[in-house]
């Protein structure tokens, strides 16, 4: 019976850690800021690739 209340803390421990991990993502827009790093390495791929084009 031990065993079975372990079990089920750890897992409402884990499911409380992924709600605040979310939130706390949501909070400092980290999403955001990896979605606006993405975009920022594709328009510089495509910058290097109008170079080389223009220096060829």
């Amino acid at each position: 019976m031990e065993i079975m209340s372990l079990i089920i803390i750890l897992v409402v421990l884990f499911c409380i850690f992924l709600v605040c991990r979310e939130l706390n993502c949501w909070y400092w827009k980290i999403n955001r800021r990896i979605e606006l790093l993405e975009e920022q390495n594709n328009n510089l791929k495509t910058i290097i690739e109008k170079l080389e084009r223009i220096g060829k």
